[in-house]
């Protein structure tokens, strides 16, 4: 056959027999993708930060993330809203989160093949999100992706298909539920709402555009008032306030992409290949370059270390640019990209999908870049179809705790804390270094020269848990307790009190960030030991043996403790009472000369109380005056690392 008679047959349309073999292809490649959903279909536990305060509001608390306490810890406002409803209606969450995910991935499935047309078109657009492993996977989690694949693929469809007076209207409307979706999903809609605007007078452009962002409007201004800020507070802990160079972010942004090139490769192929045919033709280049400024974006934020997750808005709107695509609408095209597609899926190893629930997970342990594959290392747990599913239940913890009679409000210190928040409570405050509090999200990452990204650690100052277990400012530096005193005011008391105002003026207008900055510059990155008399450890502990009912309990994580002896001990041991679930470095001192050291801890978890551990005392250590107490903080495994009584042991 010449080229000319290829190309002839290439402009063809499709003969019946073909269409007929397309389109029982795409009916098996649409089988596939569902079963590939229902096979991977999970629960992240981030996803579990939002529910606790989904069920904080159905609990009368209101949408706080510890009771009394009003902070933003969810980016996703639209979806949390559709998630009040959903618990307000079914009477549970993780299941009916995971049928959502499952119902809005599927309309998402329907727009795409509306844009396809063609059968053609469907078995491209099908293989690609079918040989997608973070498609899928991403399509429930309990995370907001699966309504974000609706809008993006929406926004596609309305700058293509809507008539010209109501494009700008359906583009503005979108992106308003963009907006309150997740702020960063503004670069998406940005370049076509500017395109369609600059089609209609500017009156009615501005008037237009105004209408369609209420939905945003609304949701900002409601923030601003009830959080004291239009931004969550993991845009700080990510974002804002972090300290991370701009440089190194980009390399670690650069990792994540190659990442997604070597162990999801349809999916980084699905991104480039959209971007291509959409810059191919000029009424999608304005979508094609939504889709490159978002994966730019990834790249400048470090990307994310959920594997695929950060560049899923992209590639949704690449995937839109394919299904619509001439290309995809001739056979050889279609049949080139499905053949690439699910090639390319297999490259990586066995997709999971193919893999039975039981499985094991496919690495052990996290990738020195920090990345992991983060529904393969949770779905023995958090997996629909596991056979070791958790069903995690709301408040079970803390109604543990008054069962055994304890009235009091705990304090725990976790990492991982979706999971565990979820299950402790609304009765427990948790306090996380990574992502949720409003004082320590405000401070830098403890170490410049060790982060993971998307877990930002940072230190807790001295006095803050004691502040936290009494309700009193105990923070040892006076400029930070002034920042503590305004970000309390700010987040506990009422909407529209007059100092909260005031303080809320001060933090907009950066007056009380000096008191943060001194801080940082002079206690932060290199705390001072903090001297405390042995007198001090003397009182008993309390019935429930907790640090946080002990009000002489010292958190020895911030520079550590040296306790001070009345006078030369020639004790034979030591019983010191601490939080269990943190390993302590104990040093023994006469005239401050190092005499000897040895270690003891990880004897409990957290809500077990403190434990009581005996420590013999070396021969060379005797007799002593001075005992340094330190804890390591574990990026990993935080804990409170509270010391609460000290006996000497004759």
């Amino acid at each position: 056959m010449s080229a000319v008679e290829v190309a002839r047959a290439h402009r063809e349309p499709p003969s019946r027999r073909t269409r007929i073999a397309f389109s029982t292809f795409a009916a098996l490649l649409l089988l596939a993708l569902g079963w590939s959903v229902l096979r991977l279909a999970w629960l992240s536990d981030d996803a579990y930060i939002t529910f606790r305060t989904v069920e904080n509001v159905v609990h009368g608390h209101g949408a706080c993330w510890n009771v009394g306490e009003r902070v933003q810890t969810y980016t996703h406002p639209l979806w949390f809203l559709l998630l009040v409803l959903l618990r307000a209606a079914t009477g549970e969450l993780p299941l009916p989160s995971i049928v959502l995910g499952m119902v809005l991935s599927a309309v998402t499935v329907a727009l795409l093949l509306r844009l396809a047309g063609a059968a053609t078109a469907a078995v491209a657009t099908l293989a690609l999100l079918l040989g997608s492993r973070a498609w899928p996977a991403f399509a429930t989690s309990g995370l907001e992706s699966s309504l974000v694949f609706v809008l993006a693929t929406l926004l596609v469809v309305i700058v293509l298909r809507a008539a010209p007076e109501r494009r700008l209207r359906g583009i503005a409307l979108v992106t308003g539920l963009l907006l309150c979706t997740r702020t960063d999903l503004l670069l998406l809609a940005l370049p076509p709402l500017v395109v369609a605007a600059r089609t209609v007078p500017w009156r009615r452009a501005v008037a237009t555009l105004a209408l369609g962002l209420v939905p945003a409007f609304a949701w900002y201004g409601f923030a601003l008032v009830y959080y004291g800020s239009p931004f969550p507070i993991t845009a700080y802990a990510k974002a804002f306030a972090h300290g991370v160079p701009a440089g190194e972010l980009a390399q670690q942004g650069l990792r994540y992409v190659g990442r997604t090139v070597t162990d999801d490769p349809v999916s980084a192929a699905a991104i480039a290949l959209g971007i291509g045919l959409g810059f191919a033709r000029r009424g999608t280049r304005a979508l094609a370059f939504a889709a490159l400024c978002y994966v730019g974006y990834a790249v400048k934020v470090g990307g994310d270390y959920m594997l695929g997750r950060f560049l899923l808005p992209a590639q949704t709107v690449a995937i839109a640019l394919v299904a619509q695509s001439p290309f995809v609408r001739r056979p050889l095209g279609a049949v080139a990209v499905a053949v690439a597609a699910l090639a390319l899926w297999f490259v990586p190893g066995v997709p999971p999908a193919l893999r039975p629930p039981s499985a094991p997970r496919l690495a052990e342990r996290i990738a020195d870049d920090g990345i992991m594959d983060e529904q393969d290392w949770l779905y023995r747990e958090n997996g629909l179809l596991s056979p070791h599913r958790i069903d995690w239940q709301p408040g079970g913890i803390a109604a543990m705790l008054r069962a055994t009679g304890y009235q009091g409000r705990a304090v725990v210190v976790a990492g991982v804390i979706g999971v565990i928040g979820y299950g402790v409570g609304e009765h427990v405050h948790v306090v996380d270094p990574w992502l949720c509090d409003p004082l320590l999200m405000r401070l830098p990452v403890a170490d410049r020269d060790h982060w993971r990204i998307g877990h930002f650690f940072r230190r807790f100052p001295a006095g803050f848990l004691e502040s936290l277990a009494t309700g009193d400012n105990r923070i040892r530096h006076p400029g930070l307790a002034r920042y503590h005193d305004v970000i309390r005011s700010v987040v506990r008391d009422p909407v529209f009190a007059a100092e909260r105002w005031r303080n809320l003026f001060a933090l907009w207008t950066g007056r009380a960030n000096a008191d943060l900055a001194a801080f940082v510059a002079e206690r932060y990155y290199d705390p001072p030991r903090e001297v405390v008399p042995l007198a001090a450890f003397a009182a008993p502990l309390p019935p429930s043996g907790f640090w946080f009912d002990t009000p002489a309990a010292r958190s020895a994580q911030c520079g550590g403790l040296a306790v001070r002896l009345p006078a030369p001990s020639d004790a034979a041991a030591l019983v010191v009472s601490a939080t269990g679930d943190t390993r302590y470095t104990l040093t023994f001192r006469r005239s401050g000369v190092t005499l000897a050291t040895t270690t003891f801890g990880y004897v409990g978890e957290p809500l077990l109380g403190m434990q009581p551990q005996r420590i013999d005392v070396p021969a060379a250590a005797r007799p002593f005056d001075e005992l340094w107490i330190d804890a390591t903080p574990s990026p990993e495994f935080p804990a409170a690392a509270c010391i609460g009584r000290i006996e000497l042991v004759p």
